[in-house]
């Protein structure tokens, strides 16, 4: 009884690696144009973020959790929108010059960036409530915006769970409450990554599918043009042939006859 054929996972993986090469220089130009127009929209956020926090400062005593916590969330929004402002100076620079090394790093970087951003958010939140959505936000934001490699970004996500994990509980003392937070911020990691991967399967399905179409209208507009050349051209003398003669001259008396010049 032969056994039902199952795709070897080996030659899939190798596939997959072929095809990621092939449109990684694609997806870094797609990352530097979101980076153009999303940069600008993570900066008023921050800046908006500033405001408040620096409005609500004014009238709080110093030296209590409260205000430690609004001056910190002031300081890292204000280091997260300078970092979103240089990641879009640098897509803007970078726009017309994606195939390099800079171009394919400026979203690791501006990704890491936010990451990092989101864990000091959350870290700070644990002086008044015990929230990781901020964390939640930046993964799946991170996995939706950018198109990243699907093995570098589990790297890349197990960086910033290894950072989340220690620093989470240097503001967090309750144990129930940081084991919660750890629990969750395995899922949130997991759900980005997971997000992130099938977004990048179907850009690099996409990209290699338009790519197969532009190479097949090339191949029928030559075709075409060879067709072009044989009804109008003998094939193996390569003179035209009779109707291209007749066409050719009704349009040169014509031409003639509208000029009053001889032929």
């Amino acid at each position: 009884m032969n056994r039902p054929h199952t795709p070897d996972l080996r030659l899939l993986l190798e596939r997959w690696r072929a095809e990621h090469v092939l449109v990684e220089d694609e997806a870094s130009a797609t990352n530097l144009q979101r980076l153009r127009w999303l940069g600008p929209l993570v900066v008023v956020l921050n800046a908006l973020h500033v405001l408040v926090f620096l409005v609500l400062l004014l009238g709080s005593p110093a030296g209590d959790a409260a205000y430690r916590w609004k001056l910190g969330l002031l300081l890292v929004h204000t280091t997260m929108g300078l970092g979103a402002l240089a990641c879009t100076w640098g897509a803007q620079q970078l726009r017309h010059r994606h195939r390099g090394l800079p171009g394919r790093w400026l979203g690791w970087v501006a990704a890491a960036w936010i990451l990092a951003c989101a864990v000091a958010i959350v870290s700070l939140d644990q002086w008044v409530t015990p929230n990781i959505s901020p964390f939640l936000i930046a993964c799946l934001g991170v996995g939706l915006a950018m198109y990243l490699r699907p093995l570098p970004a589990a790297g890349l996500y197990v960086a910033a769970y290894l950072v989340f994990y220690p620093v989470i509980g240097w503001t967090q003392h309750t144990p129930e409450l940081l084991l919660s937070n750890r629990l969750n911020g395995i899922t949130a990691c997991v759900m980005g990554w997971a997000l992130s991967v099938l977004l990048w399967r179907k850009f690099t399905t996409i990209a290699l599918q338009r790519r197969q179409l532009e190479k097949a209208h090339t191949e029928l507009q030559h075709k075409q043009k060879e067709l072009e050349r044989l009804t109008r051209q003998d094939g193996l003398t390569g003179l035209f042939n009779r109707n291209t003669f007749v066409e050719l001259s009704r349009s040169e008396l014509k031409r003639a006859q509208r000029q009053g010049s001889a032929t």
